[in-house]
């Protein structure tokens, strides 16, 4: 996904009860997020309240992917929450790459769930 108005395009066809899938380029899942937000509201004028709302109620799941040893590894899922507060929605992680782990034999850390990583969108610009 490269701009906003492909992202609420991918968002309404998710609402509208369409399985889907896409990549957008960012270092964790929170950055994403924000990146996701900062697009919406740059490309197609969606307030961040708004973009973040359209965002929790679409996506389920967020998958990092980074190179781990030369290799493309998912490195990170976290599940996001459908209820926002103010611009905020909770991340609730549950797995995690074992960056100790051999890159012959991978590992990943199943997580609780219990501590939430908690990401705002930004300010409109």
């Amino acid at each position: 996904m490269r701009d906003g108005r492909a992202a609420l395009a991918m968002f309404r066809a998710l609402l509208a009860g369409h399985s889907g899938a896409c990549t957008f380029h960012g270092n964790s899942p929170r950055e994403v997020f924000r990146r996701l937000a900062t697009i919406m509201g740059a490309d197609e004028n969606i307030r961040p309240q708004e973009a973040a709302q359209v965002i929790a109620d679409s996506i389920d799941l967020l998958v990092q992917i980074g190179i781990r040893n030369e290799v493309r590894r998912i490195t990170e899922i976290v599940e996001l929450s459908r209820v926002i507060h103010g611009q905020r929605v909770r991340f609730r992680p549950l797995w995690k790459y074992d960056d100790s782990s051999s890159p012959d034999e991978p590992h990943w850390v199943r997580l609780n769930g219990h501590s939430s990583e908690i990401s705002k969108a930004p300010k409109p610009q």
